[in-house]
């Protein structure tokens, strides 16, 4: 018998001992574990070996890409119904989206190997949902402060039957955010209570404005993205694009994303159109919301 001397502390401080049987050319045929406490012995045939309960395989650790950005954000799900095929982003502050994707983009989602799947996934979800990932990110990291330049706001009717919210804004700029019905009866519910009326109203116009932000910044991602595909023209619909336009665009709104989060200050930087500095992402001029995007 040949005890593990590496093992050897397992006896003072647990009462447990290692050892090895071998044979008669010294090599280990087998081994027990005792257990001096109990006075119990095992065979170590039948004792379930480290490896299986612990993994000590080494995984690859994934390189850095502009896909990271993503990550953060949503997770992808693609599937098929009766209607047809459909990718799902579940946001990691609980929202979620869906819509239709064309035969080509579920056939190029299944058909690549396991491991490239999810970076697939997300290049198709950039594409489909730019518009809600960009809000859902410009909420999070806003570049403008919309609470101080709402100056009132008020419901009115207008002329097709229909409730909308009036803001009035600093700039003079006055959207009319046409109200939902879920939004209107939510609205008649809080009759009894003007500051949750206030609070409600506010919510809307603040979403309604960082939309129209988000709409900016997505049309100059497609101007960038036509530019740099080499095309005349982008198609209409993203599900008609090609995997190497999906590929520009995705890189081009995790660029500009990135240049977002930087500008906002987070991370301890200073918001960059404060200090002067560009970006290579040039001025957005959203004249419809009076504001002006530096990214």
């Amino acid at each position: 018998m040949h005890r593990n001397f590496g093992l050897t502390r397992l006896t003072p401080k647990f009462g447990i001992d290692i050892s090895f049987q071998k044979d008669k050319d010294g090599r280990v045929r087998g081994y027990s574990v005792i257990d001096h406490a109990e006075k119990i012995a095992f065979d170590g045939s039948k004792v379930m070996k480290l490896s299986e309960l612990i993994d000590f395989a080494i995984k690859p650790q994934r390189k850095p890409s502009p896909l990271d950005v993503y990550r953060g954000l949503f997770t992808v799900e693609v599937g098929k119904d009766s209607i047809g095929n459909y990718m799902l982003i579940n946001v990691k502050d609980g929202s979620t989206y869906s819509k239709p994707i064309s035969p080509r983009q579920y056939a190029w989602y299944n058909g690549v190997k396991d491991d490239e799947r999810e970076d697939v996934g997300l290049t198709i979800a950039a594409t489909m949902f730019s518009e809600e990932i960009l809000t859902e990110y410009l909420m999070r990291y806003p570049i403008h402060n919309h609470q101080e330049r709402i100056k009132s706001m008020a419901v009115v009717k207008h002329r097709n039957g229909n409730y909308c919210l009036r803001a009035a804004l600093t700039d003079g700029y006055m959207p009319l955010i046409e109200l939902t019905s879920e939004e209107e009866a939510k609205f008649r519910s809080l009759h009894a209570d003007e500051q949750a009326r206030q609070d409600f109203l506010m919510s809307i116009a603040m979403l309604h404005l960082t939309r129209k932000d988000a709409e900016a910044v997505k049309d100059r991602i497609k101007q960038n993205t036509q530019s740099k595909a080499g095309v005349r023209i982008l198609p209409s619909r993203p599900q008609d694009y090609s995997p190497e336009i999906s590929q520009v665009f995705t890189f081009n709104l995790a660029n500009a994303l990135s240049s977002l989060n930087v500008s906002s200050g987070s991370s301890g930087y200073k918001r960059e159109h404060e200090v002067g500095n560009r970006t290579r992402y040039d001025d957005i001029d959203n004249r419809q919301s009076g504001t002006r995007l530096t990214m």
